[in-house]
């Protein structure tokens, strides 16, 4: 008898440390679980925004303005161009593009008679050539320049771009 009553401690101490040992396993399954899921955790999210209103980023003060150029007076006439860059500094390529029509017939020809030249504070920019456009106000002087005051008769139109890059 003696034996079955020690038979019965030693199986409530190993039923009691089975129980401990579970609860304890228990535990630290859970809580590895929690930190597995806390490193495989994800947030993936596409977001769209529509951009409504503008403050624009140049604004022209001074626009350039057509002009009758007789060089019976002058060989050179001048406009003022003054662009407002309401952004940070600006990298721009300008092209002027010159078109001449209604040349008088006879011994005209268009090589050579009228140049355009345009300045940013008073340094020349050339054309398809890249400049920067400060921000804050940038002055423009547009000069139409005759060889001489013997050019024959024509309309000349210019087309100046400034595109940002």
């Amino acid at each position: 008898m003696k034996n079955k009553v020690e038979d019965q401690k030693k199986l409530k101490k190993s039923s009691f440390l089975y129980s401990r040992l579970f609860v304890i396993s228990s535990i630290v399954l859970m809580l590895s679980v929690g930190v597995f899921a806390f490193f495989t955790f994800g947030y993936d999210k596409d977001v769209t925004y529509q951009v409504v209103g503008s403050k624009g980023d140049l604004l022209v003060l001074v626009d350039l303005t057509d002009q009758v150029f007789n060089v019976s007076e002058s060989l050179n006439l001048s406009q003022s161009l003054t662009i407002v860059n309401q952004n940070g500094a600006a990298s721009m390529n300008y092209i002027v593009d010159v078109n001449v029509t209604n040349l008088d017939p006879g011994n005209c020809t268009i090589n050579g008679d009228i140049t355009f030249e345009l300045k940013k504070d008073a340094v020349v920019v050339g054309n398809d050539t890249n400049f920067t456009m400060d921000p804050g106000l940038n002055n423009f002087n547009f000069t139409a320049i005759a060889v001489n005051n013997r050019v024959c008769p024509q309309n000349v139109t210019t087309s100046l771009s400034f595109t940002e890059f």
